[in-house]
Parts: C-alpha cells; sequence; structure tokens
C-alpha cells in the first residue's frame, strides 16, 4: 500500500510538470520572441512533456486506488491525448503546406544559369535593377498592385526576394558570406541557424536564419558564374528553405 501511495503522489507530480511545459509551450507560441532568445524549441518541449503524461498516466493508474494517483492517471491521459491531437495536426499542417504539396513554377535566369521553383500561386515582381551592382525579382504570397509591396505582410504570408550581385572578389563564396555576417553583426542581429548545402560537383551554397529586432530572416548565398545569388525573405521560413533547395543550373 504505501508503494501505491508513493506512486501516486509520483503521478500527480510528473502531471503537474507536464501541465507546466505545456503551459510554457502556450506562451513561446503567443511570445515568439522569448522562445528565440531563450533558444526554446516548442516542438521539443511538447515531445517532453508527452513522455512526462504518459509517465503520470501509467503510475497512475498503478496506484489508481490513491487519490493522487487518479488525479495523475486521468490527467495525464488528458493531457497526453491533447499532445498527441497536436502533434498530429502540426505534422499534417506542415506536410500540406510544403512546396512539394502544391503546384510549383519556376524562375530562370537562362544567360546565368540557373533556375528554382516557387508556389504557383505566389506573385513576382522584376526582374528589375536593384542598384549599379544587383538586379532582384521579388515574390509573395499574396496579389498586390504590380510593383507595390510597400504594405505590410498580411497576417500568414510570405515574401523574399532573389537578387543576383556582381560583388569583388569573384567567386569566392566564404568572402560573400562574410561580409553580410559581419553585416548582421553591426546590426545586432542575432544567428539561429547556419547550413552549408551541396547543389551540385563543385557548387555549394549557405543558408541562414537570423533574429532582427522585428522578425526572423531567411537567407540562402551562393555563387553564379562570376556573380552571386542571394535568396533572402521571412514569413514561413521552412517554405522558404525549400525554395532555397530547388536552386539548380540550366543550360543558357
Amino acid at each position: 500500500m504505501f508503494q501505491k501511495k508513493v506512486l501516486g503522489w509520483f503521478s500527480l507530480v510528473l502531471f503537474v510538470v507536464s501541465a507546466a511545459i505545456l503551459a510554457a509551450v502556450a506562451l513561446l507560441v503567443f511570445f515568439p520572441p522569448l522562445a528565440q532568445r531563450l533558444a526554446l524549441n516548442a516542438q521539443a518541449l511538447i515531445l517532453v512533456g508527452g513522455v512526462f503524461a504518459l509517465a503520470a498516466t501509467g503510475c497512475g493508474f498503478y496506484a489508481y486506488k490513491t487519490a493522487p494517483g487518479r488525479v495523475g492517471a486521468i490527467g495525464g491521459l488528458v493531457l497526453f491525448i491533447a499532445i498527441a491531437g497536436q502533434l498530429s495536426f502540426t505534422t499534417i499542417k506542415s506536410r500540406g503546406s510544403g512546396l512539394g504539396a502544391q503546384p510549383v513554377h519556376t524562375y530562370a535566369d537562362q544567360s546565368l544559369g540557373f533556375e528554382f521553383d516557387y508556389p504557383a500561386t505566389w506573385m513576382v515582381d522584376g526582374p528589375a535593377s536593384a542598384g549599379e551592382r544587383a538586379d532582384s525579382a521579388q515574390f509573395t504570397s499574396w496579389v498586390h498592385a504590380p510593383g507595390d509591396i510597400s504594405a505590410d505582410m498580411p497576417a500568414g504570408g510570405t515574401r523574399f526576394t532573389a537578387t543576383v550581385w556582381q560583388w569583388d572578389p569573384k567567386n569566392d563564396l566564404q568572402a560573400f558570406v562574410a561580409s553580410r555576417q559581419a553585416a548582421w553583426e553591426a546590426s545586432g542581429f542575432t544567428f539561429l541557424s547556419e547550413e552549408r548545402r551541396d547543389i551540385g560537383p563543385g557548387w555549394t551554397g549557405m543558408a541562414f536564419v537570423i533574429q532582427t529586432p522585428e522578425e526572423q530572416a531567411y537567407f540562402f548565398f551562393t555563387t553564379i558564374r562570376d556573380r552571386y545569388l542571394s535568396l533572402s525573405g521571412s514569413g514561413n521560413l521552412s517554405l522558404l528553405s525549400e525554395i532555397g533547395r530547388t536552386v539548380r543550373s540550366v543550360s543558357p
């Protein structure tokens, strides 16, 4: 009997901990900057909460004749079902919103020999000159007047810019990326992730996610012959990363 009482109280503690974890997840969801500052992953916390809830359920049912055990068992089971449903919804939603789950168009620059895919429903402005040494095209997930993307991005929207740069030294991706990183650091931006990607034989790219005072932003850099290609944007960063992975060469 003593053992069941101990397990009952242990089940109750596990239930309280799992509930606290889910409360923290809710706080991070409603306040993303807090999650970024604390470097916390909401989905990882949900998984940890699920483990605690499942353990609370098991211990609670073993000690179900005790009051703490009943609370831990029932509460843990409710939390576990809620967590499983949330993870299933998140997985289905992420699969349904990816680049492979929708029609795509291809943006190609035959003169420089590169192309990439983007959602067919998106609007494209450009390419147009973006200064003496750059040309860019802008992509938005919402419809707007041609050339007018000055308005705030609507809720759930995504935008990105593809820019081709003339920059010296040529064919030195490391130096080009270092110049961008120096500019970000000078602006006080935070680096959240960095990834090296192999695009083709002898052709690599670098992808970054950074935190600005206003939002998270995605960047992808690679060389294009004697120039540099930059993809940068905000909104659905997972989708932007998928777009970056479609960069490939085409015959001029």
